[in-house]
């Protein structure tokens, strides 16, 4: 072990460099849990693919990035190229989401938005407001949200 123990700021760093102190933070982490509790986060990535006239081949329009943990979705990214919303996209992303957390055992979901992006959108979905933190971005709001993915139970009663 070190005798001496700095803090160093290494957010300007090279990638090499800050993936070394991620994996250092995600070694932690896998020790930072309950005995009967692994810490295996599996990838949840789901893509809007367009093959078309106008699109080159494995065009990328969109797509869910997310993770299931512990009987939990966690839903990080999820964007659609903006000449395509309104055709529900979203909505089939979110759904796909679902359908494949349910495959793995999830009974749950959850996630964050803005103000200015699509709180209304998840609302719509079932997703419930469990928490705010106000001027986060200066005069806008940051919600966290979360969702069953039982039917017909919500969180509270879970």
């Amino acid at each position: 072990m070190p005798t001496e123990v700095t803090v160093v700021n290494l957010s300007q760093s090279s990638p090499p460099q800050i993936e070394a102190v991620q994996a250092a933070v995600l070694r932690y982490l896998g020790t930072a849990r309950p005995p009967d509790l692994q810490w295996n986060p599996q990838p949840l990535v789901l893509a809007l693919r367009g093959v078309g006239a106008n699109l080159e081949e494995d065009e990328y329009l969109g797509g869910l990035i997310g993770e299931t943990l512990w009987g939990y979705l966690h839903v990080r990214l999820l964007s659609v190229d903006q000449a395509l919303r309104g055709r529900g996209l979203g909505r089939r992303l979110m759904e796909a989401a679902h359908a494949e957390a349910q495959r793995r055992g999830c009974h749950g979901a959850y996630l964050d938005t803005f103000s200015f992006q699509a709180p209304d959108f998840y609302q719509k979905l079932g997703y419930e407001i469990y928490g705010k933190l106000d001027d986060f971005p200066q005069g806008y709001c940051r919600y966290f949200l979360r969702c069953s993915l039982v039917h017909g139970k919500n969180q509270d009663s879970e």
